[in-house]
């Protein structure tokens, strides 16, 4: 076989395995964000509740994504379109947290990057959370 067309044969063969281990779940983890963001805007934000236990599951899950986003690389990754990535896993939002249930740590975090003066009531409602 000709080197040319071999080379091009294998290019197209590492482009696509590339495709699909590093652009795809990246695509996926964005999209994710995407629904994170827009359920914790609607759903946990501006809820005058005094109770996120009915949201359990999905604080969970959430939190559990959010974790895998400050994984070393993504908050670079995210910068401009979810900024806040990078303010998750500081020592000062580490701090601000530390009595909240470590199943829903980084979800508190968003929270409470988004919740300006409502910061010690968002505290409050998720040490609460069972």
């Amino acid at each position: 076989m000709d080197v040319y067309v071999e080379n091009k044969i294998f290019s197209y063969f590492w482009s696509c395995k590339y495709y699909e281990h590093v652009v795809n779940p990246l695509n996926n983890l964005r999209n994710e964000l995407h629904k994170c963001v827009d359920f914790i805007e609607r759903h946990v934000l501006y809820n005058t509740s005094n109770s996120y236990a009915n949201l359990s599951g999905h604080l969970q899950k959430y939190n559990i994504l959010l974790s895998e986003c400050v994984k070393p690389g993504l908050p670079l990754f995210f910068k401009e379109e979810f900024p806040f990535v990078a303010m998750l896993n500081t020592p000062q939002q580490k701090k601000n947290v530390r009595n909240v249930p470590s199943k829903y740590r980084m979800v508190c975090s968003y929270v409470l990057t988004m919740s300006g003066p409502w910061s010690n009531r968002v505290v409050r409602i998720f040490s609460g959370l069972p």
